[in-house]
């Protein structure tokens, strides 16, 4: 019943407020695919600390000591005006449809991995990082789940949003300078099932990644299940 509704509301929000292309205003697509061409992919990844050319954004060697992760691929740049309102309209216009485009560019830094990575494509789990389950219901979606199912379109990977949990409720990041955000999301997440994740290659889904805070606390995490390795997949960095 309530899936029908939610059909029909979203029927005649469409008659009302047509989809349109947020950077050319084109209809029928909230991304159009000529818009989408020009967002530009990060084709050289880097250390996500000191910016070492690392090819496939590893962490390099002094770097790596301090993280649960071999690195964070960020997947395009958030200077990209047209990404930046596509972020927007996901998170705080609650456009679930924008998922698909931005798991397009999710998809592009995924592929640049996978080129340095030829024997890696096996046993790969994508685990979104978990909303506190008060936001989730307020917002009627976890947007980086949203991400992660689109992405696993493309991929064919296996998605997770059962293994780890947010158990606490926290301020956004966004809104918190690098010594507060780590203290913000110290002990927000726990893992559920470590059997599911153990051995395995665990790729961290978020949209913007500012300090890593909230990647190295979830890594953390996922690290007690002894997976393979851990790998952080966003959008962009913020500042």
């Amino acid at each position: 019943m309530q899936e029908g509704i939610s059909k029909i509301w979203q029927f005649l929000l469409d008659i009302i407020f047509p989809i349109k292309c947020v950077s050319c205003g084109r209809e029928g697509e909230w991304v159009c695919t000529a818009c989408l061409r020009e967002i530009e992919l990060n084709r050289e990844l880097v250390c996500p600390r000191c910016g070492y050319a690392s090819g496939d954004g590893s962490f390099c060697d002094q770097c790596r000591v301090t993280s649960k992760m071999a690195g964070i691929i960020v997947a395009a740049s958030y200077e990209d005006k047209l990404l930046q309102q596509a972020v927007h309209a996901l998170k705080y216009k609650f456009v679930r449809e924008m998922s698909r485009p931005l798991a397009t560019i999710l998809s592009g830094g995924l592929k640049i991995w996978l080129n340095h990575h030829q024997g890696d494509r096996q046993d790969v789990v994508l685990v979104p990082v978990p909303l506190y389950r008060k936001r989730e219901r307020q917002r009627g979606f976890n947007q980086t789940a949203l991400l992660a199912q689109e992405l696993n379109k493309m991929a064919r990977f296996t998605v997770r949003d059962d293994v780890l949990v947010r158990i606490k409720s926290t301020p956004a990041q966004a809104k918190l300078d690098p010594i507060k955000r780590r203290k913000n999301i110290k002990g927000a997440f726990r893992l559920e099932n470590t059997a599911i994740l153990q051995g395995k290659t665990v790729f961290i889904i978020d949209d913007i990644c500012t300090t890593s805070a909230t990647l190295e606390e979830c890594a953390k995490e996922i690290d007690k299940a002894q997976p393979r390795e851990i790998w952080g997949l966003v959008l962009a960095r913020g500042k």
